[in-house]
C-alpha cells in the first residue's frame, strides 16, 4: 500500500493516481488536466427565483381559500 503525499489516502501500490484526491503517486505519471467545476448559470438562478415566488403565491393563495371557509 502507498500512502498519498498529499491526502495520506492509502491506495494500491500499482496506482498511479490517488483514488481520493487524483494526484500523481508515481514521478513519471502524467499530470491530469483538473475537472472543470460547475457553476450556476444566470438563467438557471432566475428559474429557481420564479419557481420559488410561484410556490409563495400558490401558498398564499390556499391559505387564503383555507381561511374564508366559514
Amino acid at each position: 500500500m502507498v500512502n498519498c503525499p498529499k491526502c495520506t489516502q492509502p491506495n494500491d501500490d500499482s496506482a498511479m493516481y490517488c483514488v481520493a484526491c487524483n494526484t500523481p503517486l508515481k514521478d513519471n505519471a502524467p499530470v491530469l488536466p483538473a475537472t472543470p467545476t460547475r457553476r450556476l448559470s444566470i438563467r438557471r438562478i432566475v428559474g429557481l427565483i420564479g419557481c420559488a415566488a410561484l410556490f409563495i403565491y400558490i401558498a398564499y393563495r390556499v391559505m387564503s381559500a383555507l381561511n374564508a371557509l366559514p
